[in-house]
C-alpha cells in the first residue's frame, strides 16, 4: 500500500518533525493503512481513497502528537472518539511500549478496532466500546444496541487526543479530565490558538495545529 514514494516523502516530512519510525513501524503502518482500505469497501470508516490519502491526510497526521510531545515518551495514551484508529492506531506503532487505550463509541468501528488490533498483533492496546462524559475524566461503556453502562474512571493519561471530534471547547472538556498531572492533551486543530503546535503535511499549503492542554505538576 505505501509505495516507495510515499515512504521516502513520509520520512522525509517525519525527519522534519524530529520523528524517527523503525521498518517494523512502517510495515505495520502499511498493514494498518491496507486493512483501513480494504474494510472501508463495506463501511465508512474514512472519505480517503487511495494510498497517498491514507498516508499524507491520515497517517502522518496522526503521528504529530510525536513533534508536539516534549520529554520522555508517554506510558499511556488515550485517543477519545478513535473512529478507525486515527490517532491512536498510529501512535501505538510508534510506540510500542506504550499502553493505549481507543475510546470509541460507534459500534461498527469498534468491531474494525478489534479486527484490526489483532491482525496487527499490537499488544498493550485496549478497544473501549464507549462515550467519554464531559469535565468527568469517566466515559460510559456501550453495549451492541447504544445501551449505557455504569459510568468507569479509568487511571489518568500522559497523553489524550482527540481528532475530529468536537468543536474545541467541547473536546477540550471530553479530554483534558483524563490527563495525569504532568501531562497534556491535544486536540486536532486547522486554525492555531495560543500555545497551539503548528505542522505542515506534504502536498499543503497551510499549517495544521495541535492545540495543548497540559495539566501541571502539584507543587508542595
Amino acid at each position: 500500500m505505501i509505495t516507495k514514494a510515499l515512504k521516502r516523502e513520509g520520512k522525509e516530512t517525519l525527519a522534519q518533525w524530529g520523528v524517527r519510525l523503525d521498518d517494523e513501524a512502517w510495515e505495520k503502518l502499511d498493514a494498518y493503512g491496507a486493512a483501513v482500505l480494504e474494510f472501508n469497501k463495506k463501511t465508512n470508516l474514512t472519505a480517503a481513497k487511495t494510498p497517498e490519502e491514507i498516508v499524507n491526510r491520515h497517517l502522518l497526521d496522526s503521528l504529530a502528537p510525536l513533534a508536539a510531545w516534549e520529554g520522555q515518551s508517554p506510558n499511556s495514551i488515550l485517543d477519545v472518539g478513535s473512529g478507525g484508529g486515527f490517532v491512536g492506531v498510529c501512535l501505538k506503532i510508534a510506540l510500542p511500549n506504550a499502553r493505549v487505550t481507543l475510546l470509541e463509541s460507534v459500534y461498527r468501528k469498534i468491531g474494525f478496532l478489534n479486527w484490526t488490533t489483532a491482525r496487527l498483533a499490537l499488544k498493550g492496546i485496549d478497544v473501549r466500546h464507549a462515550r467519554a462524559i464531559e469535565d468527568t475524566g469517566a466515559w460510559a461503556p456501550l453495549g451492541s444496541g447504544g445501551a449505557q453502562g455504569p459510568e468507569e474512571t479509568p487511571a489518568p493519561f500522559d497523553l489524550v487526543t482527540a481528532r475530529a471530534l468536537a468543536p474545541l471547547d467541547r473536546a477540550r472538556r471530553l479530554t483534558e479530565p483524563f490527563v495525569k498531572q504532568g501531562g497534556i492533551a491535544m486536540i486536532f486543530q486547522s486554525d492555531p490558538i495560543e500555545g497551539s503546535f503548528a505542522y505542515r503535511l506534504p502536498g499543503e499549503e497551510k499549517d495544521r495545529h495541535l492545540a495543548r492542554f497540559a495539566k501541571e505538576k502539584e507543587t508542595l
